[in-house]
């Protein structure tokens, strides 16, 4: 224990002393110190910015990259789509190529087909004109002294003699006619679609056979005449007396209307009742159907 007292003894002046520098010393080397301590926060602010310009820099790296393999992916599968629908396009181009063809064909058929029944119709319309009735008329001519009607002898009558120039039998329902004066050159001012009008005459009444000259005869009223005399010519110049006419009749098997149509003009001046009817107006006022 001593011992310990007389070391301190000894050294403890020295510690003092050296104690009492101390402050001297750190106040010397507590100047740099403050630089030091200033600058210090600068350096970390820079290491900073550029750790945070550093991790920017690695997100923006791993977001390009991320970007450019979706965009490769998209890509790839784009291609893939695209050869996808190409081939299907190409497929529909043939198949509307195919569809194509099948519509011509089906067209080409069904023209071909038309024109068989087109020439079917028109053989059986050839067959069927070749072996139906006609009736044509030879001639006509004003008429009167009948004993047996009952508008009495005088009256007069639009005669006209018809004959079947057809194959089969001819079915006759009746004759309309009519007695008018008009321009010698247009007959059919003389005309009137009420000859068509068989209301009146809906069954038939007669039947010609082929060949076999027949006579019809329709009344004309108000006018009496007796046998021979003379018709004159109208009083106004250019004018003439015409007869027009229509016949209906079926043919033997079917109830189709069939009808002929005629015209004729009195020639001359005048002539006795019966006689000077001539075929007038051409193929507009004498038809066959």
């Amino acid at each position: 224990m001593f011992k310990h007292l007389a070391t301190l003894a000894l050294f403890g002046p020295l510690a003092t002393a050296s104690l009492l520098a101390l402050p001297a010393q750190n106040k010397a080397a507590a100047a740099p110190s403050v630089v030091v301590q200033v600058e210090a926060p600068h350096t970390d602010a820079n290491a900073n910015g550029n750790n945070e310009d550093l991790g920017i820099q690695r997100k923006l790296a791993e977001y390009t990259k991320w970007l450019v393999i979706v965009t490769w992916f998209l890509a790839v599968v784009g291609g893939v789509q695209g050869y996808f629908l190409f081939r299907q396009a190409r497929h529909l181009g043939e198949h509307a190529s195919h569809l194509h063809s099948l519509a011509g064909a089906a067209s080409d058929n069904a023209k071909a087909a038309q024109d068989t029944a087109q020439a079917a119709l028109a053989q059986a319309n050839h067959i069927v004109a070749s072996e139906r009735a006609w009736v044509l008329v030879g001639k006509v001519a004003l008429t009167s002294g009948a004993s047996d009607r009952p508008e009495g002898s005088k009256q007069v009558f639009i005669h006209c003699e018809a004959v079947n120039r057809g194959k089969s039998p001819a079915r006759v329902l009746g004759l309309n006619a009519l007695y008018a004066e008009g321009p010698i050159a247009e007959p059919e001012r003389t005309w009137n679609e009420r000859l068509y009008d068989f209301s009146g005459k809906s069954t038939p009444r007669w039947t010609f056979v082929p060949n076999v000259p027949r006579s019809l005869s329709d009344s004309i009223p108000g006018f009496f005449a007796n046998p021979g005399d003379m018709l004159t010519a109208p009083p106004q110049p250019g004018y003439a007396q015409f007869i027009h006419g229509v016949i209906r009749y079926w043919d033997v098997f079917t109830e189709t209307d069939r009808y002929t149509r005629f015209c004729y003009r009195l020639d001359g001046v005048g002539a006795p009742l019966g006689e000077g009817w001539h075929l007038a107006g051409g193929e507009r006022c004498n038809q066959e159907t």
